[in-house]
């Protein structure tokens, strides 16, 4: 009769329960776990349903913005000032608060449906739709919308550019370089008076370098928005060659200006400055840099009032015109 066990029989009572306790343990912290990434899942679920809430004031120019650039952010402070989510985001599975300055991304799926990802997430590539000529443009960096319009294979916009955040406005205007000055129609300078004081948009002139964002390569983005360029000087000539024989009334505004518009293209008589700044010929004449140079000079496209031409002439970089973007193709 045996009055024990063996000590074989002891370790593998041992080895056994080790398992089972190993077992049971592994899977009280998988549970855990598992928990603790599902409640991490549900917050970040009510924070992208937030943000899906937040942008319903602006769904169209969240939509656009989109369309433009792939994708829109907002940012978790947003959500906390509009009190629709709190300021203490405790994350489950650390224990540790949320960074508030994380965003959500809100994008479009192949289906062409907004979809909303918390960056800390995984978040898809975004998609972007081929951009439309003739839609509106609206320019991710401050806001600003742009009509388009197609000429000779060419999507242009149909208004003048108006970025200035690259610091351009704070630059002294002067005639030795840097030349990376620009500046906006001010009262009292002929912006305001008569017809023009209903032009809808600040006008925006521009020193040649502070247009080309110091980068003087021909064809560059400048201070276009991405996916634009300032065109080049062959490509103004492909413009007046297209709309021959009367090229500057075919652009020039037909409202404020004594142009047709029958291009679409819908010229404003902006006026221009000269090396020293001063405001000229508002009402009469505009002029656009092209990104082409010519030695310590660069090209540029003008037309004035009852002038049917658009002329290219190589002007000081000091000058300030307007600008033209072009869709990249």
């Amino acid at each position: 009769m045996r009055k024990g066990f063996t000590l074989i029989e002891v370790l593998a009572v041992v080895i056994i329960l080790g398992v089972i306790i190993t077992v049971v343990v592994t899977s009280i912290f998988n549970l855990l776990a598992n928990s603790k990434e599902k409640a991490y899942q549900t917050l970040i679920s009510i924070i992208e349903q937030g943000a899906e809430l937040y942008i319903q004031q602006d769904i169209e120019g969240v939509k656009n913005v989109v369309n433009n650039q792939g994708v829109y952010e907002v940012s978790l402070i947003e959500l906390i000032n509009a009190d629709i989510i709190k300021d203490d985001l405790l994350d489950p599975r650390t224990n540790q608060f949320i960074n508030l300055s994380k965003n959500v991304l809100v994008m479009k799926d192949t289906s062409n449906l907004l979809i909303y990802c918390f960056e800390d997430n995984e978040c898809p590539e975004p998609y972007i739709l081929p951009f439309e000529c003739g839609t509106t443009f609206i320019d991710s960096r401050d806001g600003e919308e742009y009509s388009t319009i197609e000429i000779d294979d060419k999507c242009w916009m149909q208004e003048n550019l108006r970025f200035t955040g690259n610091g351009c406005l704070s630059n002294d205007w002067n005639s030795s370089s840097p030349l990376n000055a620009c500046a906006t129609h001010g009262s009292g300078e002929g912006a305001n008076q008569g017809s023009y004081n209903d032009w809808e948009e600040t006008q925006v002139l521009y020193q040649w370098e502070a247009a080309m964002n110091e980068i003087t390569t021909e064809g560059s983005q400048g201070l276009c928005p991405n996916g634009w360029y300032i065109p080049t000087s062959n490509e103004w000539h492909d413009l007046t060659n297209h709309l021959a024989p009367n090229p500057g009334t075919e652009i020039k505004d037909n409202i404020y200006w004594d142009g047709t518009n029958s291009s679409g293209f819908t010229a404003l008589p902006a006026g221009y400055r000269d090396s020293s700044g001063s405001l000229i010929s508002v009402g009469s004449s505009s002029v656009w840099w092209t990104s082409s140079q010519a030695a310590s000079w660069a090209w540029a496209a003008y037309t004035a009032s009852s002038f049917s031409a658009i002329n290219q002439y190589d002007y000081l970089k000091d000058n300030g015109f307007s600008i033209r973007c072009v869709k990249t193709e």
